[in-house]
């Protein structure tokens, strides 16, 4: 397997995961909060999976994860920006 060809799903994941769903995707309220945990437990719990399978390397995931809160607080903060 080529480590190298998974890494737009694993940026999208984190990006869904930390960064769009971790911040409530600027939804207010306890539901999206709690979602928005599970989102982020789960994102982390399968970045820890691609690394102990050896998919990825540590540095690999790291970087995944900063792309995708990048991108989900971008784009978080891009629709309160509209909604208001």
């Amino acid at each position: 397997m080529d480590p190298a060809g998974d890494r737009g799903r694993a940026g999208r994941a984190e990006a869904l995961g930390l960064g769009g769903g971790g911040t409530g995707g600027g939804a207010r309220g306890t539901g999206s909060r709690i979602l928005g945990a599970a989102a982020a437990g789960g994102t982390l719990l399968a970045s820890y999976v691609r690394v102990h399978q050896g998919a990825h390397w540590p540095a690999d995931v790291a970087a995944g994860a900063a792309l995708g809160v990048a991108v989900g607080a971008g784009l978080a903060a891009v629709v309160d920006a509209t909604t208001r």
